[in-house]
């Protein structure tokens, strides 16, 4: 009951505003409840809860409302007219009660309305009179307008502005009106209906006085360029959408084209051209920076299109030549170019999903007619972000460039593309679709179409209800249509495509569920396209069946192309396009092709073809990306992170074959040490070491394929590998049990971690004689960065041998030491920074001749550390030097000869521009002066504090003229005082 009375509380108190803001109470009375068809108490219970409420208000009501209930009962259901008959007693008693009987209104109400217009007629005499005596608005007609409101409103306005032809000269109601409105007394829907109504008489006053052309001649008379065009093309709507009973039909369709042209000549005050020149147009997405007039053109002229198209595809065999004269028209003004392209690429891309079904029938119709006229419309210029663009036609790029990303944007651009497909098949016959085809019909457009309707429309998929229902119905006509087929037999979307694609799509904001999704990842794997392995080896796979390794293939590079497109510089992101229309900010679908590329490379063949002579699938790829992507060094690196990241995902053992199952004795491939050695070292290695879970991921695949064959062969071979091998050893200690086989050869390797693990855990026994040196000084290494203590002991013992192994050895301990110092002073690391520096200046001590050997390294020795560390190495030995005290750096053998050689070569790097830029680091550290300098004053102290004999071993070598002015003059001063 409570509900029923706010409703008539609201009704009431919107009668009373008066006829311009809602109906009178007859009128709502007699509409929600007089109908039978539509009463709202058109059942026995409804029709009892009425009556029982106005019974309850009758002691209250008003007794205008009372005769409505009387005068125009609502509708009676069956066995209820008892109910009315007893309201309507006690309803008439009421109004008995109060003296004012219903007999009298039924009879005068005829004569009290008019006796009200005669009387609102006369106070508007009245007050227009007054007026024009003083030039003031009234005070009663004031005062009437803020106590008398509904009178004001509902009789007053509506007499005053009553609708007639205006004259040339202003007359004083006019001015009234005009002085009314200006204190905004006058409602502005009230006075716009008033203005339309009073050129509707002076036309009607016209009419038949002069012939139909002139008649729409002295209209355009009375309004502005851009009135008269909207006039033109109401016209044109009225002409193709009525026929025969539009008003203007005496104007055919041709001759409101020219008169169209010429409005619209008028309008952008510019000529139009029938031949154009085609240009490019430069459309920026987020700041168009466009002509208002040029915006409210383009915008009548596609309201134009919407309506039009929409009635036109309701028949079966629509007459659509109006669109192709309209649309040729549009070409003929290269001025609205750039605003149409602006307007349709800011529809489909940011409120597409929003747009009725006559807007997208517009836009593609818009679209349809541009490619059919693209000799009038040049390309697209598209201004993205990020200083991207992107140019092609404006269908092309929609197509190619559409967003996809969530269900509502896939469902636009299937209703986009289905009405885009009708327009083309209803506009073009056969020989125009032959000759136009391949500009009107796409490969992004068959491709985004066939992909749309595969994976929303599970019909297509399950070949289910071949003629489709509900709201795509269309959408399947058109797919299984004899017309696409045969104009789009050539064009077949590619596995490479549908990947590209569904990658686009974020699962958050998916019409598929996780299962549904991988239900159809599964169905386009194996059943669209065909996946599979041969049978045997050598096999070739049937026409349009994808191979295995092909598809492996496709994946990886795929999310190596996103997760490298994310975080490279170049990336289209921003606000408003998230990130790139096509691809979700999120790496939406990546993790469900990561899962995909987990299945199939269980049944990668143990060979490819003769092109990959050998190689292992996954270093193909590698390779293959960093061909494409790894320009320089920076972009090396951010591949082979992006690519390792994946990697790890899938089966360790890829790293080195297909399949472990057809290893033979012979060992694992070469390519696999290339690429560590080459590739790996130079982009991943941190100082001397892989990271951690770099050494797991190799380590592990490794032990998967030791069962089969013998791996020490990578170990020797790729000596950086072993070297992250013994620093991580107590981390991979349980992966290196796995490789102890019968099909190792080497076994040194082993030994070599197996000492190793028992030196950390406190058996101080020397390392096994078959241990190479570059082994020892790695797990010397080891302990440093372990334990965090210099490994005298071991060091010592190593020195006391005295022999060329052990030389090798400490020289390359020193070299990796200097390689860790490196990576930690790129990285602004002090972790573990001061024990890499006493143990280098042990080293120092134990075998001062290893100096020499560090400054004069031999190529054997280089092999151990990355590129960075081998480019920086003398800069940070010089910096280490630089701590020490001068006459210790002095007491070496050729100790100046070694600090002269260092700062010639950090000078000829800082000449040379180099930076000190490496995987891990914060920042890229280019030299500062103030650096050089400082070294340089270390240069000419030990000079200062050098003998003669030192002095005279460097004079005749070149190295001290490399140093720089400053330094040579300083040896020469001091070669001078010492003579």
């Amino acid at each position: 009951m409570d509900q029923v009375t706010v409703a008539f509380l609201l009704a009431r108190q919107g009668c009373l505003e008066g006829t311009h803001v809602a109906m009178s109470y007859q009128e709502w009375f007699q509409r929600m409840f007089g109908d039978g068809s539509r009463s709202l108490t058109n059942t026995r219970k409804a029709f009892t809860v009425l009556m029982r409420f106005l019974t309850e208000l009758v002691p209250f009501e008003w007794t205008a409302h009372l005769k409505v209930h009387i005068l125009r009962p609502p509708f009676v259901p069956p066995k209820c007219r008892e109910l009315l008959t007893d309201y309507i007693m006690l309803a008439k008693t009421r109004l008995a009660d109060l003296k004012d009987p219903i007999d009298l209104t039924g009879d005068r109400e005829d004569g009290d309305k008019r006796k009200i217009l005669e009387q609102t007629e006369r106070d508007v005499q009245l007050a227009l009179s007054t007026f024009e005596g003083t030039n003031k608005i009234p005070s009663s007609v004031m005062e009437a307008s803020i106590f008398r409101k509904p009178y004001f409103i509902g009789r007053f306005v509506p007499a005053l502005l009553k609708p007639r032809p205006l004259p040339d000269v202003r007359d004083g109601r006019m001015k009234f009106i005009d002085t009314l409105k200006r204190v905004e007394k006058i409602p502005t829907n009230l006075y716009t209906v008033y203005v339309t109504a009073c050129r509707q008489e002076a036309a009607k006053l016209l009419q038949g006085v002069f012939p139909e052309d002139e008649e729409d001649d002295i209209t355009d008379m009375t309004m502005d360029p851009l009135e008269q065009l909207e006039h033109r093309l109401g016209q044109l709507i009225d002409t193709l959408t009525l026929g025969p009973a539009s008003q203007c039909y005496n104007l055919k369709e041709p001759e409101l084209m020219s008169i169209i042209r010429e409005k619209m000549s008028v309008t952008l005050d510019e000529e139009s051209n029938q031949s154009p020149q085609r240009t490019v147009v430069t459309v920026n997405a987020h700041s168009p920076q466009l002509s208002l007039i040029h915006v409210k053109v383009v915008d009548l002229l596609l309201n134009v299109i919407c309506k039009v198209t929409s009635h036109s595809l309701q028949t079966d065999q629509p007459d659509l030549t109006w669109a192709s004269n309209l649309v040729s028209v549009i070409g003929e003004f290269p001025s609205l170019h750039k605003a149409l392209y602006t307007r349709v690429w800011k529809i489909v891309n940011e409120t597409g999903s929003k747009l009725e079904e006559h807007h997208i029938q517009g836009i593609a119709m818009t679209m349809c007619q541009m490619c059919v006229h693209g000799d009038r419309f040049g390309e697209a210029c598209i201004q993205v972000c990020g200083g991207v663009s992107l140019t092609d036609t404006l269908s092309r790029l929609v197509w190619s460039r559409g967003s996809i990303r969530s269900a509502q944007c896939m469902q636009f651009m299937l209703r986009l593309t289905t009405a885009y497909l009708q327009c083309v098949f209803s506009c073009l016959d056969g020989t125009q679709l032959a000759s136009l085809k391949d500009s009107v019909i796409p490969r992004p457009l068959v491709t985004l179409f066939v992909f749309l309707c595969c994976r929303l429309l599970p019909q297509i998929r399950n070949h289910q209800n071949p003629r489709g229902s509900g709201e795509f119905r269309l959408t399947h006509l058109i797919y299984r249509s004899k017309k696409f087929t045969e104009c789009c037999q050539h064009i077949q979307l590619t596995f490479k495509e549908w990947v590209t694609m569904e990658m686009t799509v974020c699962p958050d904001l998916d019409l598929l569920s996780f299962h549904e999704r991988r239900e159809y990842h599964c169905w386009c794997m194996y059943q669209k396209f065909s996946c599979s392995v041969p049978r045997t080896e050598g096999q070739k796979l049937n026409t349009g069946c994808l191979d295995v390794r092909e598809a492996c293939s496709v994946l990886m590079e795929a999310l190596l192309t996103e997760s490298f497109r994310h975080t490279s510089k170049s990336t289209v992101s921003c606000g408003q396009c998230h990130h790139d229309n096509r691809t979700g900010a999120d790496h939406g679908g990546r993790a469900d092709f990561v899962h995909l590329l987990q299945e199939i490379v269980t049944k990668l063949p143990s060979t490819g073809s003769e092109e990959d002579c050998g190689s292992p699938w996954l270093l193909q790829q590698l390779l293959k990306a960093l061909q494409q992507h790894g320009s320089d060094s920076l972009g090396t690196e951010a591949i082979l992170h992006h690519f390792i990241r994946l990697a790890m995902c899938l089966p360790a053992h890829l790293f080195y074959c297909d399949n472990v199952h057809k290893l033979t004795d012979s060992g694992l491939s070469i390519t696999s040490c290339d690429v560590i050695n080459t590739n790996l070292k130079h982009g991943l290695c941190h100082g001397s070491h892989f990271p951690l879970s770099v050494t797991q991921y190799l380590v592990q695949g490794m032990a998967d394929c030791a069962r089969y064959t013998d791996v020490s062969k990578v170990l020797m071979e790729a000596p950086i590998l072993s070297i992250s091998t013994l620093v991580h050893v107590q981390h991979v200690a349980s992966v290196m049990e796995g490789m102890q086989t019968d099909h190792q050869q080497d076994i040194s390797f082993l030994l070599t971690v197996q000492w190793l693990e028992e030196y950390l855990s406190g058996q101080r026994e020397p390392p096994h004689n078959e241990a190479t040196p570059w082994m020892v000084a790695a797990a010397a290494v080891s302990l440093a960065l372990t334990s965090e203590e210099v490994p005298q002991d071991l060091l010592t013992d190593i020195s006391c041998a005295g022999d060329k192994s052990s030389n090798d050895t400490l020289a390359v301990y020193c070299h990796l030491v200097l390689a860790e110092l490196t990576t930690a002073h790129m990285c602004n690391s002090d972790t573990k920074k001061q024990c890499l520096q006493e143990s280098c200046w042990h080293v120092l001590q134990l075998c001062p001749s290893v100096l020499t050997t560090i400054v004069h390294p031999t190529e054997d020795h280089l092999i151990y550390t990355s590129a960075v560390a081998q480019r920086t190495e003398h800069l940070t030995l010089l910096r280490l030097l630089c701590e020490l005290e001068t006459f210790h750096v002095l007491n070496i053998s050729h100790g100046l000869d070694c600090v002269v050689t260092l700062f010639g070569s950090v000078v000829r790097m800082f000449d040379q521009g180099q930076t000190l830029d490496g995987p891990g680091c914060e920042t890229s550290e280019i030299f500062s002066i103030q650096e050089i300098l400082d070294l340089a004053e270390f240069v000419k102290q030990c000079i200062k504090l050098s003998t003669i004999e030192q002095l005279n071993d460097i004079e005749c070598k070149d190295n001290i003229k490399m140093c720089g002015a400053d330094i040579y003059m300083s040896f020469k001063q001091q070669m001078s005082m010492m003579r």
